[in-house]
């Protein structure tokens, strides 16, 4: 860098100072020092902006005035480098001086010693001790008369020269002190706010030095401006302005005073007022740089930015080296926007003071508003090394650490913001900006709060403070602090937006579309605002403009990630998934560092079932906020809809232990409990959502659920009852319908379904529901229609061509309902309900191996649904294969222990095996479980008849009927009940209800046929049969009844032609062979008759009769052996049949076993006391043992139980004869003989 030298043309001498006294600025070398000083206007300057680099300067001038002979150039020399050094700081120039004065007065040295003090803590203390000194040096001058007289040997001259100097000194200090700024008093008061413990000592020491002053001299104006500085700097603003009054009335011809009471006046919002008192200063003064400054921080304030400029212009035309008005300029530059121009304003600032850090943090500032929030940070740090006492950097800086997600780096700048300054609103309102976006709304208002008692001009906090009470609910106050702050600011586009908000959450959408058109006029460059608006126009269903706002917040900011949102959310709502991922990868690409567009994004792609990617989203989410507790709740949600509810809970309770104030964590969570049956836990949760949010309808919805899984229903209807009266939507009615629906109140429930139609028009599920009742209904067809519906808004739910099936199955209409199945698995390959349909169907049409075969699908895909194990079992049943069919039936228990159906059908099969014991025990359990089923009591009834115990069996009956007045099966019992006891009447009257039921069903005619039958009216047994062949053509039973009746008649042919129909119609029934064996026996066709015996058994090896039937083939041949061997069979088989054991004895007996026979004989009468045929045996077994009185008792007790039987009083008689009982016998002859004629007339009918 090349030499600059002095100014002096004859000087070659280095140049040291600079002077800015002059334009262009002088350069000077230590020489010229002196001369330059005496010849200035304005020696301030040279004091304040040259010297003061330059320490050693003083000493050379000293040397250089050494050397001066003349005493008077001298004393003249140190008076006016004693002024100048000592602003400049040079504290050994000060000691010289101190000597020079002592060696005139002592009372100016004690002055001059308060001077170098003061002149180490502030511009004040030491302007007010420099003008005490200036004083009593005036003073001591006088004093000092004889002392200059002897020094100048009595040179009056010299004395009065010495008085002229004394007074240009003072003059020109006094000219100089009005040109010192309240900038620069305040910068010095700043400096003992920081520098002292106890400023409020240092203020009070200061204030008495001007107060001593103008005690001494009341005229000293520049006592009441430092006075002024103080009460200005105390926020003390009303007393400034009189302070500044007092000095402009001594003094009204000094700018300064002008611009010092503008300053005050403009922190009391007297801005006429101040800009009258600049303007002022500017006529007195019109190159007071300071004033003009001052204009522009008025236009500033008043945003009138242009104007600000123009007068920081005028500051600067003035003083180019002042670098505050360049970067005061920046500052207004920056707020017009003109961006570049600022920076090359507060570059130019820190090219004239490297020590700007006003500066740093405009560049700093303009980075933060350019999102180059490193970069802002960067230069908060500059400014903050410059000046480590200023808050206003601290909170710059902390906003700028925001931006970058350093929270707790911002929060620890805004602390020290209020540790240096506790009245740093910004501060505050930063952490008030912390909290909120930690949802610590009540922290943050609280900080709100303190920086409006702070600033309350401001309407960024009421603004902000608006948004913390919106979240936290309070919308009364939140609206009425928008509104303050737009009272304050009628231009505050945030606080529109933020009432725009609160509207939109009141669902008031048309207020919420005009307050953001408010924020739009304002500030019609926010894409946020466009954003916004477009949300509620969407609520509003005004979807193409919701897309042009939009559309218009991206073309505001491309990079607006939100705006990309907004139209993805669009496309979302419109189930648009795709489109809306795409957009979502567009927020992402301009900001991939926001958790939200992930979760978002996420939200999308699990609409479009891509669960994996969905979960990776919610996963990225969470890394970068790892306190997102929303995107945990997500994730539980996922988990949950993939029935992985152990790890739903998991991530819930993370969201929980982020936020306990969320309402939806808890439900959630309760949701998940729910589905694991944990409903204690699941209850405790949803009563703390409750708690948080009383208004949290998923909370009630969830208990309602809870209920009604206990089967609780009513109590289910009250909690969604509570749902509905907070929002009545369309699933709510939808539920409460459901628990309508199971308690039998089908109008009400049907009411629900309508409502919630109403509600939403689309409601599938709804119309799915309407067609469940109607089918409960037997309203198939409008059944169908309906689930037509759900098909027409659903056409992807395969669940709704299930339910149409099972409409269409109803209505007989197979192949339609088939295709209905199909189109349902077609939908959904792993829809084991529809396999399990079609199952159903092959079951209709008895194609078993087929329908197990689709129960096995259906078990497949779904192996833990109990009714897909009980339907494969009732299949394997048909098909005989009891065993599978049986571990069919536990493994449905295992699966649901309380499936009573399962219980029920293992009754079946030990009914079917005759183990009624067995199969009443599993009656039971099925009635235990629900009590409510007359089927169950029906069959139980059955088992227990078949046990004899009869009168239970009645009460069984009974009670199903009660249940269900038209069970046609517990009708049909009670009349085999009476056909069982030969109550035939009853019997036949009993018919006659389950035939009023359903006059369509053939078997009930048959049954009355057959009770008819056995009460002798054979043609009107006839007429019922014909009429259930009439309705079933394929009725097997009535044929074999007509059968019966022929072989009643003895029409063994024709019996055996009807046995023969009924075998063609059903070749698996055992009775019909059974019969026709019976009447090819009759008929002597023993041969055909053994085989048809034998056909029996292959088809049930546990069909007792036909063992016996052989045993009696046998039997009628004389083969006992056979005989006996069959009897016991039937025997093994049926062990409770009296007639089995009277045969058995009786072949017995013929093969001589007499004890063994009587053993069977005395069975078959316990089992059963009224079996005639056995007394008659044992008579006979006596007979032959020639005991005929014990033979003729058991005569009689066969003849006690069937009078009407001529073999028993044929083998009394025989008895009797033996006896020699002759007219007993006779009168047996005689009834014997009456039986004959009676048994040949009814042969004859």
């Amino acid at each position: 860098m090349s030499t600059i030298r002095c100014y002096e043309p004859t000087c070659d001498s280095e140049a040291k100072l600079l002077c800015n006294c002059t334009s262009p600025a002088t350069y000077i070398c230590t020489n010229h020092i002196l001369e330059h000083i005496e010849s200035s206007d304005n020696p301030h300057h040279v004091s304040k902006i040259v010297v003061e680099p330059f320490k050693g300067t003083g000493e050379a001038i000293l040397h250089f005035l050494s050397e001066k002979k003349s005493k008077i150039d001298k004393i003249k020399a140190n008076i006016i480098i004693s002024f100048t050094q000592t602003l400049s700081g040079c504290n050994n120039i000060l000691k010289q001086l101190v000597k020079e004065i002592n060696s005139y007065s002592l009372e100016i040295g004690s002055y001059a010693e308060k001077v170098r003090q003061a002149q180490k803590h502030s511009y004040i203390r030491y302007d007010s001790a420099l003008n005490l000194l200036v004083l009593q040096t005036n003073i001591a001058v006088e004093k000092a008369k004889t002392i200059f007289t002897v020094i100048s040997n009595n040179n009056i001259g010299l004395l009065s020269e010495l008085n002229k100097q004394i007074d240009a000194v003072i003059k020109s200090f006094h000219e100089e002190k009005s040109k010192v700024t309240p900038y620069e008093i305040n910068f010095e008061l700043k400096n003992i706010h920081t520098n002292f413990e106890n400023k409020e000592d240092t203020l009070q020491q200061v204030l008495s030095e001007y107060k001593e002053a103008i005690r001494i001299d009341p005229n000293y104006a520049d006592a009441y401006n430092g006075i002024g500085a103080i009460f200005l700097n105390e926020n003390r603003y009303e007393e400034a302005v009189q302070q500044y009054n007092d000095a402009i009335r001594i003094n009204p011809s000094c700018a300064t005073y002008y611009s010092n009471k503008g300053a005050a006046l403009r922190h009391l919002g007297k801005r006429e007022e101040a800009l009258k008192c600049y303007k002022e200063a500017i006529r007195l003064d019109p190159n007071n740089a300071y004033t003009y400054n001052e204009i522009g921080f008025i236009f500033y304030d008043e945003k009138r930015y242009e104007e600000a400029v123009k007068h920081y212009n005028d500051a600067i035309r003035i003083n180019q080296y002042d670098a505050k008005y360049y970067s005061n300029k920046g500052a207004a530059l920056g707020e017009l926007d003109r961006r570049e121009e600022a920076m090359e304003c507060y570059k130019e600032a820190i090219r004239i003071d490297p020590n700007n850090a006003y500066a740093y943090n405009g560049i700093g500032i303009i980075f933060f508003n350019e999102k180059r929030y490193e970069e802002a940070v960067q230069h908060c740090n500059d400014a903050i090394r410059i000046n480590p006492n200023n808050a206003l950097y601290y909170s710059n800086k902390g906003d700028a650490l925001y931006e970058l997600s350093r929270r707790e780096e911002a929060m620890e700048c805004y602390k020290e913001a209020i540790r240096i300054d506790p009245n740093n609103a910004s501060a505050y309102n930063g952490i008030g900006v912390i909290f909120f976006n930690e949802k610590r709304y009540e922290e943050a208002a609280q900080h709100y709060n303190d920086a409006i008692r702070i600033n309350p001009n401001s309407a960024i906090y009421y603004s902000n403070i608006g948004n913390a009470l919106r979240e936290l609910g309070k919308r009364e106050e939140a609206i009425e602090c928008y509104k303050e702050a737009i009272r304050i600011d009628p231009n505050y586009d945030n606080a529109d937006n933020g009432i725009g908000l609160l509207f939109y959450d009141e669902k008031r959408y048309e207020e919420a579309v005009k307050h953001y058109n408010d924020a739009i006029r304002i500030n019609p460059n926010c894409a946020a605002y466009y954003s916004n608006k477009g949300d509620a126009l969407y609520e509003l269903g005004r979807r193409e403009e919701a897309m042009e706002c939009s559309q218009e917040a991206t073309r505001i900011d491309p990079n607006y990630a939100h705006g990309q949102k907004g139209i993805e959310f669009l496309f979302y709502n419109e189930n648009r998934y795709e489109e809306a991922v795409k957009h979502y990868n567009d927020a992402i690409r301009i900001n991939p560092n926001k958790a939200l567009y992930y979760k978002n994004k996420g939200y999308a792609l699990r609409e479009l079932g891509r669960r994996e990617e969905a979960l990776e989203c919610y996963k990225e989410a969470v890394r970068i906020d790892p306190n997102y507790a929303y995107a945990y709740n997500s994730i539980g949600f996922i988990f949950a809809n993939e029935n992985r509810y152990e790890e739903a809970i998991k991530y819930y309770s993370n969201a929980i232990r982020i936020n306990q104030n969320e309402s939806l964590y808890y439900s959630n969570k309760g949701n998940a409990l729910r589905e694991l049956s944990r409903r204690g836990q699941a209850m405790k949760c949803y009563k703390e959502a409750i708690r948080i949010d009383p208004n949290d309808v998923s909370a009630y919805n969830g208990l309602g659920f809870i209920f009604w899984d206990k089967r609780r229903y009513e109590k289910a209807i009250k909690y969604f009852n509570d749902a509905i009266r907070i929002n009545p939507n369309s699933t709510l009615y939808l539920n409460k319908g459901v628990a309508l629906d199971e308690l039998g109140r089908k109008k009400e429930a049907m009411k629900c379904y309508k409502e919630a139609i109403r509600i939403d028009p689309n409601n599938s599920i709804t119309y799915n529901r309407i067609g469940i009742i109607l089918e409960n209904e037997k309203r198939y067809e409008e059944a169908a229609k309906h689930y037509n519906d759900a098909i027409r808004i659903n056409p992807n739910c395969a669940l709704y061509y299930s339910k149409k099936g099972n409409a269409l199955i109803e209505l007989g209409r197979r192949g339609e309902a088939m295709e209905c199945y199909k189109k349902a698995i077609k939908i959904d390959p792993n829809n084991s309900s529809a396999y399990n349909d079609i199952g159903d169907i092959f079951y209709n049409e008895k194609r078993y191996e087929e329908a197990v075969q689709h129960y096995n699908d259906s078990i497949r895909i779904n192996p833990n649904n109990a009714l897909y194990y009980s339907n494969k079992g009732v299949a394997l049943d048909e098909l005989g294969r009891r065993k599978e069919a049986m571990e069919c039936y536990k493994e449905t228990i295992r699966i649901d222990p309380y499936y009573a159906y399962a219980y029920n059908c293992i009754g079946n099969i030990f009914f079917k095996e005759r183990r009624y014991e067995e199969a009443l025990k599993h009656f039971n359990d099925a009635i235990r479980i629900d009590s409510n089923s007359a089927v169950y009591y029906s069959n139980k009834g059955t088992a227990l008849r078949l046990l004899g115990r009869r009168e239970e069996a009645m009460g069984c009956y009974k009670e199903a009927i009660r249940i269900d007045p038209n069970n046609l099966s517990a009708y049909n019992e009670i009349g085999d009940i009476f056909c069982y006891e030969n109550r035939y009447e009853e019997a036949a009257k009993h018919y006659n209800d389950p035939i009023r039921i359903d006059p369509n069903d053939a078997k009930y005619y048959s049954k009355k046929g057959a009770a008819l039958r056995d009460l002798g009216r054979r043609e009107e047994a006839m007429e019922c049969y014909k009429e259930a062949i009439r309705i079933d053509p394929y009725y097997a039973n009535a044929y074999n009844g007509i059968g019966l009746l022929f072989y009643n008649k003895k029409r063994y042919e024709e019996s055996i032609k009807y046995y023969n129909n009924a075998i063609r119609i059903n070749p698996n029934k055992t009775l019909y062979y059974s019969n026709k064996g019976v009447a090819l026996d009759e008929l002597g066709r023993r041969k055909e008759a053994m085989e048809c015996y034998k056909e029996t058994i292959r088809i049930d090896p546990y069909y007792a009769y036909a063992y016996n039937c052989i045993g009696n083939i046998f039997f009628k041949e004389r083969r006992y052996e056979e005989a006996l061997k069959h009897f016991n069979d039937a025997i093994r088989t049926d062990s409770n049949s009296a007639i089995y054991y009277s045969n058995k004895g009786t072949a017995l007996r013929l093969l001589g076993r007499r004890e063994e026979a009587m053993e069977c004989y005395k069975k078959a009468i316990r089992i059963d006391p009224n079996n005639a045929n056995a007394d008659n045996s044992i008579g006979l077994l006596f007979y032959d043992e020639k005991r005929y009185e014990e033979a003729v008792k058991y005569y009689n007790d066969a003849i006690r139980i069937n009078l009407n039987y001529a073999h028993f009083y044929a083998n009394k008689g025989d008895a009797l004869y033996e006896l020699g009982w002759t007219e007993k016998l006779w009168n047996a002859i005689k009834k014997l003989s009456e039986l004959i004629q009676i048994i040949h007339l009814h042969t004859i009918e």
